[in-house]
């Protein structure tokens, strides 16, 4: 799924859970671009961004480490990094399986 894919089923959702309010696709692509923004912003800061029964977004610190280079065998030592890390909630992996299975 593309962003516009995305943009698209958001703007058709919101058309028909708020049928009195008039969305245009741009206004819904600033929404779409200002929730990522938001949210990439608060996990490289190191925040805990958690949408109870969606999922919780955060920061994982990599320590640094020496590892072998498979083909020479030469110690190299790796930085410590920031990575951004996603775990689903209870309500997304259940969903997520029954759709899954329903499908198969």
């Amino acid at each position: 799924m593309t962003k516009k894919d995305l943009t698209d089923l958001f703007h058709d959702s919101l058309q028909k859970n708020l049928p009195s309010v008039k969305f245009s696709k741009q206004n819904v692509v600033v929404m779409i671009d200002t929730f990522f923004t938001v949210l990439s912003d608060a996990i490289s800061d190191g925040n805990t961004i958690e949408l109870r029964g969606f999922g919780t977004f955060k920061t994982k610190i990599r320590k640094e480490k020496e590892i072998k280079k498979p083909t020479t065998n030469d110690k190299i030592l790796l930085k410590e990094t920031a990575i951004p890390i996603f775990k689903p909630g209870k309500y997304l992996k259940k969903i997520t399986e029954e759709k899954f299975y329903k499908k198969n």
